[in-house]
């Protein structure tokens, strides 16, 4: 009875501390990122391969609606466009102030990573009880993710299998507090499920069965706190059916202005793959196992502490359990996938998962804080000693991204634009016999329109990839230039950049 008040007490308040401390943690690690990257972000960085095919999709929201997500290799793109509408405002706001719209991008990158993050980090101050606890719960996720985040730039890195890491997060803590029974938090879950499901395919049937199932023992522990029975709190239920619906827009929208759609294509592909199971649990288990392998090992031993300081606690035990049963089962729900995913299982494939274990972590570190913070002088020693961690941390850690782009691509670009200025022609064909050069054709798009220069690619059956707008219509009326091996560019070539040549192909 007395967990149930305080269950009761605590789904009452959540909603405002849950705001407020989800919001200044995303501030907090923000300033951490962007302070980090300063050189980054105020540097031109000219993109090629996949961060230039996510610029050309962005930049259909400047002259027609932008329906679908990042593109698969599979012919179809991912299903919305939520990730890409960020950077497109990113681009809109601040593009101008930066060297150029990949830095817009980048800066766009980090404020959904620190929005994700945050609302992580209030989900994990309400596992930990609020107060003294909760702070300190909020400070040790912030921790956690920095020292996670120094593997494989899952913090500063536009490649969308990264962008996926911290939403999916988000998802795991917060469905836990949902199916705790705090339904104020439903809100937080769909609106991180909504994102998940426009970032990645894969994701649709997880965040199809773990939302609802979640959902519904959300309001069963919410009914049974209470002998009367109390009501279900309406806004929560209203303002999730709302994202739903919202998220569901793009989709449904694409479907109606270029039917069929890309869900048609999404499901046309899901048909053509084998029946039955393609891979082996043993397989699938190994697969899903690596991504637990790569968590620091300074976070695991702390979560070990921490898991076994909340065994000793009723309350604790129980919220540990909650986000263990998510975890488990979101893990239980990768595998079949995995099992039945076309193609080949490359890694980048799952990396969203890392967000699962990472989760538990901190769930674990924040179960057990409120065993060693009884009392008022030990909860704020604790609390400082984790604030001065956060700190190191921040000033020390290697936060910076990577990605410096591809500098061969201007070369090209001033020799293409010197070729096609001097027969004054409108449009530029740019052409590509060998499919690794395609990333180089993404680049040089992107680089070219920046100076105003329309240009489109040959390349039939690759709009998921390029744009439809991009491909170039039969027969159009442009000097073509080929992409190809440096050593390979003889007559014609106006340029050898790198480990590419471009030759202007005659007109015939």
């Amino acid at each position: 009875m007395q967990e149930h008040r305080g269950d009761q007490l605590a789904d009452r308040s959540s909603v405002p501390a849950f705001w407020l401390i989800a919001a200044a943690a995303a501030v907090l690690l923000c300033v951490i990122l962007v302070t980090h990257n300063w050189s980054v972000l105020h540097t031109e960085i000219l993109p090629s391969g996949d961060a230039a095919a996510d610029m050309l999709l962005v930049d259909r929201a400047n002259h027609d609606w932008l329906l679908t997500g990042h593109y698969s290799r599979f012919d179809f793109n991912h299903p919305g466009p939520f990730f890409l509408y960020l950077r497109h405002l990113s681009e809109r706001l601040v593009g101008n102030d930066l060297p150029g719209p990949y830095n817009a991008h980048l800066l766009a990158v980090f404020g959904g990573v620190a929005l994700f993050v945050g609302m992580g980090a209030a989900a994990a101050s309400t596992l930990a009880g609020g107060g003294w606890p909760g702070m300190a719960a909020a400070l040790a996720t912030l921790t956690v993710v920095l020292i996670q985040g120094q593997r494989g730039e899952i913090l500063t890195n536009a490649w969308m299998p990264n962008v996926l890491v911290t939403p999916f997060f988000a998802f795991s803590l917060l469905l836990a507090e949902t199916a705790r029974g705090r339904l104020r938090l439903l809100p937080a879950a769909t609106f991180c499920g909504g994102a998940l499901a426009h970032g990645y395919v894969l994701l649709l049937p997880i965040v199809g069965v773990a939302w609802p199932l979640a959902a519904l023992l959300g309001v069963r522990r919410y009914r049974q706190r209470d002998a009367v029975g109390r009501a279900l709190p309406v806004w929560p239920i209203a303002a999730s059916v709302a994202l739903i619906l919202l998220f569901a827009v793009p989709p449904l929208l694409d479907a109606l202005l270029h039917p069929p759609g890309n869900v048609a294509r999404i499901i046309a592909v899901a048909r053509r793959s084998p029946p039955g199971d393609v891979r082996s649990w043993s397989s699938a288990l190994a697969f899903v196992a690596q991504y637990w392998a790569d968590l620091n090992p300074l976070i695991a031993v702390a979560a070990a502490l921490g898991a076994l300081l909340a065994l000793r606690e009723r309350g604790s035990r129980m919220g540990l359990g909650y986000v263990a049963f998510i975890v488990a089962l979101l893990t239980v729900l990768m595998m079949v996938i995995v099992k039945r995913a076309p193609g080949e299982l490359y890694p980048f494939i799952g990396l969203f998962y890392l967000g699962a274990p990472l989760a538990l972590t901190v769930a674990a570190v924040a179960s057990g804080l409120p065993s060693v913070m009884r009392g008022a002088i030990a909860a704020r020693c604790v609390s400082i000693a984790l604030a001065l961690l956060l700190a190191g941390t921040a000033l020390l850690g290697d936060f910076s991204g990577s990605y410096s782009g591809d500098p061969s691509l201007r070369p090209m670009t001033e020799a293409i634009l010197r070729d096609a200025r001097a027969p004054h022609e409108q449009r530029i064909r740019l052409q590509f016999a060998d499919h690794e050069h395609w990333a180089v054709a993404a680049g040089l798009l992107v680089d070219l329109a920046r100076f105003g220069q329309p240009a489109c690619v040959v390349a039939p059956g690759w709009d998921v990839l390029f744009t439809p707008e991009r491909i170039c219509p039969p027969l159009a009326n442009a000097r073509q230039h080929d992409i190809v091996a440096a050593e390979a560019c003889g007559d014609g070539c106006i340029v050898r950049s790198g480990k590419v040549g471009i030759q202007v192909i005659p007109e015939k």
